[in-house]
C-alpha cells in the first residue's frame, strides 16, 4: 500500500506530510469508492492518486473516481456505467433473496452524459448495445438517498417490482421487511409510489417468510390457486414453513441449514404425520430448479388425502385463493431458473421464544401485547385478537407491555400526524393522505372510528407509566382501551399528566393517585423493563402478542390467525395437564 507523503522516490510522489494515511485507508473509509474532490480535501494530490492506481492500492473506476473494491464488483461496475446500483443488482449487492443470475441494473441522474462500458472506462457506453446493462433515468433529488454506489432501498424495491416477474419482486419484499430492512411506514410509501395495477402486490407479501425457496414455494402454490399458511405452529415450539390446503406440510431444506439436522428433522416429519399433515420435505434445489416435478407431488399428496363431497366431486368447482389476481396481467413471465448463492435470516412473525417460562397449568391462556398508544395497528389488532377470544372456548389473561414507537416525539409536538410522517419519515404530504386514509379505512372494518384531523402526535411515555398504575388496580385492560379511544377517536391529549389523570378518573381510578404517580415517575421502571424485553424476544415493531411465553404473533394479523394459535396453545395446555394429573 502507498501511505501519503511517503514517498519512494521523490519523482513519483514529492514531498507530503509523512503522518498521513494510506490513500486505500481513505477510500476504504468513505465506504470504498471516492471521488477525487474527497480525496484532495484530505490532502491527497495528482501524483499520490496517480502512483496509487499504479501500484495497485486503489484502482481509477472512472475520472475522478477512485475504489478499493474488486474491478468486478457489482457497485464499482456501476460506477464506471456513470451512476449506481438498483433493482435487482441492488437488492442482491445487500445480501437479498435472489434467485439466478441478472442483468447490472444502474441508476443513472437524468441529465448524466459520457457513460462508459461497465469493464472498461476507456469505452463509450452504446445504448443499442448495452453488453448486459439496463439503464435508470432518475431524478437528480434521488441521488441523495442511498450511497455513492447504490440507490436507497425503498427506490431499489421499486425497480424491483416494475422491472421484474411477480415471484421474483415478492421475495424481494418478503426479504426486506422479514430482515426488518424496510419498516411498515416505508413499505406503505412504496406500495403508495406503485402505479394502482401494482399494489396488489401487497396482499402476497409475508414478512414471516424465512428463506428465498419458501417465498419462491409459497408465492407458486398460491398463484396455483392454492391456500398456503406460513410458519404454522406445532409443539415444542417447532413451526412448519408451509401448511397447503391443510393437508400438505412442507419443509424447505437448503444445505446451509440442514446439513447438521437430520435426525431432528425426520423426527419433525413424524410429529406432522401425527397431526395429520402429509409430510414434504423439498431441498432448495427442488424449489429453484425442478418445481413442475415438486408441485405434482403436492397434487398427489392432497389428492390422496381429501375426498371431495359427492355433491361437488364432478361439478368442476375448485377452490380459489381471495388473493386478487387481475394485479397480475402486467406481469412477466418468470425466466429459466438458475442455482444462485442465497442467504436467510432467522426472525419470523411466529416464532419461539428461546429461554422462556415453561407453560402454565392454569386454565388462562397467558397473552403479553406489546403495543403503543399512538400505532393505529396496536388499536385495530386488538380489535381483531378480542373477535378471535370472543369466539374462543376458553379463558384468557391479556397482559399490555410498553412499547415505544417515536421515544423521540415532544410532549406538545408543533403538528399533525400528517406533519410528523413528513418531517421524520420523508414521506410526501400526499403520500401521508393516502396512508392515513387506508389506515382509517381498515379502522372502519372492525368497527373504529378514526379521526386523524384531531390528533394530537404527542409522546407516550406517561401513557405507558399510567397503563402500569392500572394494572396495579386491575384496571389494566380498561385503561387502554380507553387511552386508544381517546387518542384516535375522540381527539384528546395521552402525553400530559393532567389529561391522563382525567381520562384515568373516567375508568374509575383516583385522579391525584394518578398526578402523583405520574410526577414522581413510581412505574417508569416497569416500563423500560418492558422495553428490554421486548428487545430481548427481537420485537421491533408493534402490536406483537407473546401466547404462553412461547409463541410470538407479530402485527395486526386476521382473526382466524389468532384464533388457531389459541387453539393450539389450548391443545398443548390440556396435553400438559393431563401429565401432569397422572
Amino acid at each position: 500500500m502507498h501511505r501519503l507523503g511517503c514517498a519512494e522516490t521523490v519523482a513519483d510522489v514529492g514531498s507530503h506530510d509523512a503522518g498521513m494515511a494510506l490513500l486505500s485507508e481513505i477510500v476504504w473509509s468513505l465506504g470504498g469508492m471516492a471521488q477525487k474532490r474527497q480525496l484532495v480535501r484530505r490532502g491527497a494530490r495528482d501524483r499520490d492518486l496517480t502512483y496509487a492506481v499504479r501500484t495497485g492500492d486503489v484502482v481509477r473506476v472512472r475520472n475522478g473516481w477512485y475504489s478499493t473494491m474488486s474491478d468486478q464488483s457489482p457497485e464499482l461496475r456501476a460506477v464506471r456505467v456513470g451512476g449506481r446500483l438498483t433493482g435487482i443488482s441492488a437488492i442482491a449487492a445487500r445480501g437479498g433473496w435472489v434467485l439466478g443470475e441478472h442483468p447490472l441494473h444502474v441508476a443513472v441522474n437524468e441529465n448524466a452524459a459520457r457513460l462508459r462500458n461497465q469493464l472498461n472506462r476507456h469505452v463509450k457506453f452504446k445504448t443499442g448495445a448495452p453488453g448486459g446493462v439496463v439503464l435508470h433515468w432518475v431524478p437528480r433529488d434521488q441521488a441523495r438517498v442511498g450511497t455513492a454506489v447504490m440507490v436507497g432501498l425503498v427506490d431499489a424495491l421499486e425497480v424491483v417490482v416494475l422491472d421484474e416477474d411477480f415471484e421474483t419482486a415478492v421475495a424481494a419484499l418478503d426479504w426486506a421487511l422479514h430482515t426488518n430492512q424496510l419498516d411498515e411506514v416505508d413499505f406503505e410509501r412504496l406500495v403508495l409510489r406503485l402505479p394502482a395495477e401494482r399494489r396488489g402486490i401487497r396482499e402476497w407479501v409475508d414478512p414471516d417468510c424465512e428463506s428465498l425457496p419458501e417465498s419462491l414455494a409459497r408465492t407458486r402454490l398460491r398463484l396455483s390457486g392454492r391456500a398456503v399458511v406460513s410458519q404454522k405452529p406445532m409443539s415444542a415450539g417447532r413451526r412448519i414453513d408451509l401448511v397447503v390446503d391443510d393437508v400438505a406440510a412442507i419443509e424447505v431444506d437448503g444445505e446451509e441449514h440442514h446439513r447438521d439436522r437430520f435426525e431432528a428433522d425426520r423426527a419433525k416429519d413424524i410429529d406432522i404425520t401425527i397431526m395429520g399433515l402429509h409430510a414434504l420435505r423439498p431441498s432448495a434445489r427442488a424449489v429453484f430448479r425442478d418445481w413442475d416435478h415438486f408441485e405434482l407431488a403436492v397434487d398427489a399428496a392432497i389428492a390422496a388425502r381429501i375426498r371431495p363431497h359427492p355433491a361437488v366431486e364432478n361439478s368442476g368447482v375448485r377452490w380459489r385463493h381471495p388473493f386478487s389476481r387481475r394485479s397480475l396481467a402486467g406481469w412477466r413471465r418468470r425466466p429459466p431458473r438458475r442455482l444462485p448463492e442465497f442467504s436467510t435470516a432467522s426472525r419470523a412473525g411466529i416464532v419461539e421464544r428461546r429461554g422462556a417460562v415453561g407453560l402454565s397449568v392454569s386454565d388462562a391462556i397467558k397473552v403479553d401485547i406489546w403495543s403503543d398508544v399512538q400505532c393505529p395497528w396496536c388499536y385495530i389488532g386488538k380489535r381483531k385478537f378480542e373477535t378471535a377470544v370472543a369466539g374462543f372456548d376458553g379463558n384468557v389473561d391479556v397482559t399490555y407491555h410498553s412499547f415505544e414507537l417515536a421515544p423521540d416525539t415532544p410532549v406538545d409536538f408543533d403538528g399533525t400526524p400528517k406533519d410528523y410522517l413528513s418531517q421524520r419519515k420523508g414521506v410526501s404530504p400526499a403520500q401521508a393522505d393516502q396512508m392515513l386514509e387506508r389506515v382509517t379505512g381498515i379502522a372502519a372494518s372492525v368497527g373504529l372510528d378514526y379521526d386523524y384531523d384531531h390528533v394530537h402526535q404527542t409522546n407516550t411515555i406517561k401513557a405507558h407509566e399510567l397503563l402500569h398504575y392500572a394494572k396495579s388496580q386491575g384496571r389494566q385492560v380498561d385503561m387502554k382501551e380507553r387511552l386508544l379511544k381517546a387518542y384516535f377517536i375522540d381527539g384528546r391529549h395521552v402525553g400530559r399528566i393532567e389529561d391522563l389523570a382525567d381520562l384515568a378518573a373516567e375508568i374509575g381510578l383516583n385522579h391525584d393517585e394518578v398526578v402523583r404517580v405520574l410526577t414522581d415517575e413510581t412505574y417508569l421502571p416497569d416500563v423500560k423493563a418492558d422495553v428490554a424485553q421486548a428487545a430481548a424476544y427481537g420485537i421491533n415493531g408493534v402490536p406483537f402478542f407473546v401466547f404462553e411465553g412461547k409463541y410470538g404473533v407479530s402485527g395486526a394479523q386476521d382473526p382466524a390467525t389468532f384464533a388457531n394459535v389459541l387453539e393450539q396453545v389450548a391443545s398443548e395446555k390440556s396435553a400438559t395437564n393431563e401429565r401432569a394429573s397422572k
